[in-house]
């Protein structure tokens, strides 16, 4: 069992630099955009391109129907601006 949670946790961090890299690649307008792929779900937000994207950018689209059920909760919500904004 440790051994797939070491492995989840790989995926997740795997996805988190994959899309870091798409948001560096993003040019100005306002879109919404997957920002990853959790527990078979799409997590989405909306972001106002500028002219510096990272991470943190947008607001979360995904946490009213993620907090309302803890094992679905995003694992990025501690430490993503865009799940604190939509708070």
């Amino acid at each position: 069992m440790a051994e797939i949670e070491t492995l989840i946790r790989e995926v997740n961090a795997f996805l988190g630099k994959v899309y870091r890299f798409l948001n560096s690649q993003l040019r100005p307008h306002v879109a919404e955009e997957l920002c990853g792929i959790f527990f078979g779900r799409g997590y989405m937000r909306k972001v106002p391109l500028a002219e510096r994207i990272d991470f943190d950018s947008g607001v979360c689209q995904s946490r009213h129907w993620f907090d309302s059920d803890s094992a679905f909760k995003c694992p990025f919500s501690e430490s993503c601006g865009a799940y604190h904004r939509a708070g």
